[in-house]
């Protein structure tokens, strides 16, 4: 018993840490039980064999499958044209359709789906976000107890409940707790949600799939084109690579692909259509083909294109696509089988599974990929801890100290407290984990009170469905935004910008582009610049001269000080803050400083990987605004930092920081560095090799001016932040990211960039300054 409680412990307190994976977690607690001889080796494994782990599995790919047939879209589709506008009825439909969603495929994959339908429904009928969002979590929660299908926990339950009751739960049964929970649910946010719930609401709708056809129609001036996707066929956008087998190749808007399976239907250049009949590709174009779903899925996987948005994500917008039908007359066969009984639970699911890839709807690719499997090694893990408890007397002795706490003459008195404790832990750690470790000790309650288990099998799944008191108990919860911080002040045209907006860009060494949200929306690279500007003078004048003239050393003061340029003799800062880049954009050479400009333009956008254009409106604010500026470059002036005119270097510096960039741009230059000076979309070199690596280490040094230090804690790599809301953040050799989230914190960083930058380093393993031990560690 003492080992068991021991391995729990470290259990538990490996689940709230987060700092290992859930599944090594699971698999460590099997593995321990076996290892210290509570059970034996059968045991210890048995769950990766249990019949719920497999119903499981199979459920997530039944959830692919309406997922990916657009079943899931078409919902959704159905609320934004029926709906109406009152507040009422639109929260009431809404909360209905995730909860029925949710009782069918997860919590988790019903939110995120929904989630811009629920959005666009709230700026149609004139409702803050906010307001819609939460409930639409708690809705989910409450649907996942409609159905056996729900929730992992669910059928957690239904099969302990088989064992110690003597029946499985049926497949409807659940609804008798989940109606009135759902119910109570609605009439919670109807009655009180104006009162309790902020009111948030954005001023620009997230991605919506559904709307492609119009937003490329619109980017690539297609307007008399018919409708570019349907249940059959589609489009994407791909980018030609660099090395690719495609540049060369004569294109003509119409033209059939080499392969002859696809159709292009645009095809540009720096966002100009390439035309003429001596046109020819070149590595960074961009086109948009066309053809049937599986073509454009077989053909964007080649290594001759990169994929700005993969056609299966595209797909999923599309209602009821190809293979709808065939999904939901497996579903509802499914849904017999489990309400009549007729096979157990596993069989079903599996004869789902089977049926779905067997006629096409997936291929056993995809059926794979989609399993949760950190789920799946969860539940299969900690089945174990659960034997262990009835095998050791655990969960009887827990039983006993629980029943000496509260008397045991009241049932009632028993479940409530059993509630409670799944409430309290489930806050803590994974709901599903929860009730794996409270199954035994409910089983050992109802005999010692002599009642029948099955009403504490259904008080553990109530309670586990009750993860939304906190915002980290499910991921469902933590689909939200971070809101604090706020939009610059410097000039008054960054205060018009939208603080809901936020995007992400992902470029690898190899050329391969990921994205997500606003990352294609366009703000000013302020400050992100600089260390971009640093290398182009670097390559041009050599990297002792900057260095010698602007200095590389972190000052430890805010980027805009003029204490820092007056402490020293020679007014040296480094190329991260406002007096250092002013002096590094005064070393570009060049007749006039229109020429300089040129010279510095054309580098900056090289690195872009396409024509970079100032912001007019911003660089004329900037320029009737940017006092400090100027006095900081008069000073240099003074201390001799820089050589040529002072207010022409400002000018020059201020236009650079006024260039319109995107999340995109920032990592396509970011990941320049990243490849030692050669752009990975392009295949030009823009910079050498010394150059970039001097560039990354004066980021390192200074990127995030006072705060560099906790950012490279934090983060592990290289980053620049601006005060027009965009970080880049690189990882040398390996790729960089670019993000775009207005709201600064004090010092002028991105709130949610830098939050981004911490989760992605960490889960993606881009911190260059983590190791492992190679020599085997000595006890």
């Amino acid at each position: 018993m003492t080992a068991t409680l021991i391995i729990l412990a470290a259990a538990i307190v490996a689940f709230v840490s987060n700092r290992i994976p859930l599944g090594i977690v699971a698999i460590g607690v099997a593995v321990s039980l076996w290892a210290t001889g509570v059970l034996d080796l059968q045991q210890a494994m048995a769950g990766f064999g249990d019949p719920t782990v497999i119903f499981i599995a199979a459920l997530f790919v039944v959830s692919e499958a309406l997922e990916a047939t657009g079943v899931t879209a078409w919902a959704g589709s159905q609320v934004i044209q029926r709906a109406g506008t009152s507040r009422v009825v639109v929260l009431v439909v809404v909360s209905l359709l995730v909860a029925v969603v949710t009782a069918f495929i997860s919590v988790n994959g019903a939110v995120a789906a929904l989630i811009p339908m629920v959005v666009v429904v709230a700026s149609r009928a004139r409702i803050p976000a906010s307001h819609m969002l939460m409930p639409l979590a708690f809705a989910a929660h409450a649907g996942s107890l409609l159905a056996l299908t729900g929730t992992p926990v669910n059928i957690i339950v239904s099969n302990a409940a088989q064992e110690v009751g003597g029946r499985a739960f049926g497949f409807f049964e659940f609804g008798l707790a989940g109606l009135p929970l759902l119910v109570g649910t609605i009439l919670v946010v109807v009655l009180f949600g104006r009162a309790l719930l902020p009111e948030r609401a954005p001023t620009e709708l997230p991605q919506d799939l559904s709307a492609l056809t119009r937003t490329l129609r619109d980017y690539y001036d297609l307007p008399g084109i018919g409708r570019l996707t349907n249940a059959t066929y589609g489009v994407t956008e791909v980018i030609v690579a660099p090395r690719s087998g495609l540049v060369g190749l004569h294109v003509f808007p119409g033209m059939a692909t080499p392969s002859g399976d696809l159709v292009i239907v645009a095809a540009q250049r720096g966002g100009e259509d390439i035309t003429g009949p001596k046109s020819t590709l070149r590595s960074g174009d961009t086109l948009l083909v066309s053809g049937t779903w599986e073509d454009l899925e077989r053909h964007t996987a080649d290594a001759d294109v990169l994929v700005v948005n993969p056609p299966a994500e595209l797909r999923r917008g599309v209602p009821l696509g190809r293979g709808a039908k065939r999904t939901i007359t497996v579903l509802l066969l499914m849904v017999v089988l489990l309400a009549t009984g007729l096979v157990p639970a596993a069989i079903a699911g599996l004869l789902a599974a089977c049926a779905l890839v067997l006629s096409g709807v997936l291929t056993p690719t995809q059926a794979y990929k989609n399993i949760g499997w950190t789920t799946v090694v969860l539940v299969a893990g900690m089945i174990p801890l659960s034997t262990a408890f009835i095998t050791t007397g655990t969960a009887d002795r827990i039983a006993e100290e629980v029943l000496a706490i509260i008397g045991d003459g009241s049932p009632h008195v028993a479940l409530l407290t059993l509630c409670v404790l799944t409430m309290v832990l489930g806050q803590l750690i994974s709901n599903t984990a929860t009730v794996l470790i409270l199954v035994p000790v409910a089983a050992a309650l109802a005999s010692d009170l002599s009642v029948s288990p099955l009403p504490f099998m259904m008080a553990l799944t109530v309670a586990g469905a009750a993860a939304f008191l906190t915002p980290v108990a499910t991921p469902a919860n933590t689909n939200r935004s971070v809101d604090e911080g706020q939009v610059s002040r410097v000039y008054p045209s960054l205060e018009r910008a939208r603080r809901e907006h936020f995007g992400l860009g992902l470029v690898g060494v190899s050329g391969s582009v990921q994205e997500v949200g606003d990352s294609r929306v366009e703000f000013t690279i302020m400050s992100v610049a600089k260390p971009f500007a640093f290398a182009l003078a670097a390559q041009q004048v050599g990297i002792d001269a900057v260095v010698r003239q602007v200095g590389v050393d972190a000052t430890g003061l805010p980027f805009n000080s003029a204490y820092a340029v007056e402490r020293t003799s020679d007014g040296r800062t480094n190329p991260m803050v406002n007096a250092g880049a002013i002096a590094t954009t005064s070393l570009f050479t060049g007749a006039t400083p229109e020429d300089r400009w040129e010279v510095l333009a054309e580098g900056l956008s090289r690195f872009a990987g396409h024509e970079l254009e100032v912001d007019e409106e911003v660089l004329a604010c900037a320029r009737e605004t940017n006092f400090r500026n100027r006095a900081l470059a008069m000073l240099l002036r003074e201390l001799r930092a820089i050589d040529v005119d002072p207010l022409e270097t400002v000018d020059l510096y201020t236009r650079q920081s006024c260039l319109r960039v995107t999340a995109v741009d920032l990592a396509v230059m970011g990941a320049t560095l990243a490849d030692g000076g050669v752009n990975p979309i392009t295949g030009v070199r823009v910079v050498d090799a010394e150059v970039a690596r001097a560039t990354l280490v004066v980021m390192t040094v200074a990127g995030l001016y006072e705060t560099s230090g906790d950012w490279l804690l934090r983060v592990g790599i290289p980053g620049k932040s601006g005060i027009g809301g965009g970080i880049v953040a690189v990882s040398p050799g390996k790729g960089a990211l670019g993000s775009f989230s207005p709201p600064l914190d004090r010092e002028g960083n991105s709130v949610r960039g830098q939050l981004a930058a911490r989760a992605l380093s960490r889960e993606l393993g881009l911190d260059i300054l983590a190791s492992e031990p190679v020599v085997p560690v000595r006890s």
